[in-house]
Order: structure tokens, then sequence, then C-alpha cells
């Protein structure tokens, strides 16, 4: 798998505006900041039990509720189709919205999926109808063996009446854009973590530093990532590796941030074109009112070209309130403005 664009997109993006690490004493869940932003305007907030917060503005009327990371703006019908991988891409598809190409098949269709994938010209990516926060993703499948490793994976873990999405890798940047009341917010990218060589220091040595200054974030120390030294290994990366200076190492092919991926703000940089397709996507499920719309897109100029991946209507606001690259968006801000309406 080339991960030119990922290292491309780091040098552009942080490296060459000399983008500092963002320091975080404190840290703010997704459901603390709507609270406090809630108190900011003088509503109050009330605990309900079960996760449940309610809000009401300063006349005492209520405005609306918080279930975990969930607010009562979203229908319950936007939650369950959302939630089938399947459902949401049909609308997406309905809508124009470019996705990638691939297939859904029953977990009892082993031998129908294997040869659909065998007729697969490019890696395909294989991943559970229901799931979320990457669970059971597979990438980078290119061979039978690999297909029946996250076969068994991937079903091994499905509830009974499951299904299986196989569907062509699209390699490029992982974009989540937030779409609040059918309109975008902010954008926030999520990288793999990387290094940067000074050509003295040995791989070891800046992978230990990357940590050390992860944790200086107090929203990213939690979520500690370890370099994949299998796939290092293959590409000729090793510990005592000196990289030349300026030269830029992903550290595995992992953009989740729970586990070692690298959060840094492109709401102002993302194209038009791009923002078009994310509102599109939120826009295609009715009731979807807060949404964050994952995007793959292969660069940030008007040539560029994006795929969408899924939309979350539990989209965790805390990704762009602390980035570890770039400028805070005060996301809360703007659910709280749509619960207002």
């Amino acid at each position: 798998m080339s991960t030119s664009n990922i290292e491309d997109f780091i040098r552009a993006e942080i490296l060459v505006p000399s983008l500092k690490f963002q320091l975080a004493d404190n840290f703010r869940s997704h459901t603390q900041l709507l609270r406090d932003e809630a108190l900011r305007r003088g509503w109050e907030t009330v605990s309900m039990g079960k996760g449940v917060t309610g809000f009401y503005n300063k006349a005492g009327l209520p405005t609306g509720t918080l279930q975990h990371m969930l607010t009562s703006a979203t229908a319950s019908s936007a939650v369950n189709i959302c939630s089938r991988k399947h459902i949401a891409k049909s609308h997406f598809h309905r809508a124009g919205v470019p996705i990638a190409a691939g297939r859904f098949f029953p977990i009892d269709e082993h031998d129908e999926a294997r040869d659909y994938f065998l007729n697969c010209s490019t890696p395909v990516v294989m991943k559970p109808d229901r799931g979320a926060g990457g669970a059971q993703v597979v990438t980078g499948v290119t061979t039978p063996e690999d297909f029946d490793k996250a076969w068994s994976t991937i079903s091994a873990k499905s509830l009974k009446g499951g299904a299986i999405l196989i569907e062509e890798q699209f390699s490029g940047i992982d974009i989540r854009a937030m779409v609040v009341g059918g309109k975008y917010v902010a954008a926030s990218s999520r990288v793999p973590g990387f290094v940067v060589g000074d050509g003295e220091t040995t791989f070891e040595k800046l992978v230990e530093a990357s940590q050390i200054e992860r944790k200086t974030n107090a929203y990213l120390k939690r979520m500690l990532g370890q370099p994949d030294y299998n796939w290092l290994s293959r590409i000729g990366i090793k510990n005592d590796t000196v990289l030349e200076t300026g030269e830029v190492q992903i550290l595995n092919l992992v953009y989740n941030l729970h586990q070692g991926g690298i959060n840094v703000d492109v709401t102002r940089r993302l194209p038009e074109h791009f923002i078009a397709i994310a509102e599109a996507a939120a826009n295609s499920i009715p009731g979807l009112a807060v949404a964050g719309v994952d995007l793959m897109v292969s660069g940030f100029d008007n040539e560029s070209s994006a795929i969408v991946l899924e939309a979350n209507t539990a989209a965790n606001i805390a990704v762009h309130h602390y980035p570890a690259y770039g400028e805070a968006v005060d996301v809360a801000a703007k659910i709280l403005d749509l619960l207002e309406r």
C-alpha cells in the first residue's frame, strides 16, 4: 500500500507551515463540552440518568437532550440507517454521493463472497455491517489467505444475521467533516502517527520522543498507539534506521485516534467540492441533524477526488476542540445553536 499521499499531506499541511504540536493541559469530554457551552449561555443542564442530559434555555424552556454523544436533534430513524452500513450507502448512492465500489454478504455466504473477492482487481477493505470506531475493519486484503483470515475475524464477532462489506480500498487522506443542521462547520484529518528525521537520531529514539510529545495533549495522551514493526520491517525501517533530515515516516497504517492516529484541523483548507459532498451525504439521510461524515480524499486541490465512507450520528466533537495540529473549532456552540432554533 502506497503511503506517499499521506506523507505529502503531512509535509504540506504540518511541516511546511511549521505547525506546532498543540499542548492541552485539560481535557473536556464531548458531553462536558456541550454542558460547558450551555452554562456559558446561561442555560440550565439537568442530568436525567442513563447518560441523558437535558438542556433548558434562559427562559427555563427545554431546548433538547443529549444521550451520551447523540443529540435529540437527530431522529432515531437516522440513527438506525447510519448503524447499518449497507442502508446508509444506499442513501448515499441514491443522492449521487460518491462511494467505493463494493458488496455486502451475509456471514453464511463465505464462498460467494470469496468468489466476488477473487474477481476484484484492487486491494479491498472488509468490515462488518454494524460497527464503529474502526472495530474489526481489515484493510489491504489482497490474497485468498488474507480474505479467509479477515472473514474469520469479522464473522466471529458479528451478530447473528450480520453481514460483511467487501469494498474497493481507496488510498488517500482520511477526513472527518462535521455537518450540523445540514451545513458544514468543521473538518479534521486523521493521519497515522509519524516521525520526522533529522539525519542523526535513530528511528527508535524518534518514536520515543513522539510518544512523550503525545502525552502533552490531554486528549491524545489517553490513546497511545504502537508502531507496526512487522509492516515497518517489510519496508526496510528498523529501530537503528536514521531517517534523512525532513524525511517523514508513518508508524503504521492506522488512522483511528484511539489506536495512535493524529488529528489535524483542516476546516479552512477543505475544498468547496468536498464540503458539498459532505453536506450531500448528511442531507441524504432524513433526520440526520448532526453528523460526522467520513471522507477519503486524494488531495486538497480542485482536481482531487473523494468518496464517503460513512456518516456517524454520535461523532465525538473533542476531535475538533483538541487538534494535535491546527486551530480548535467550537463545534459545541454550533450544535447548541441548532438546538436553540
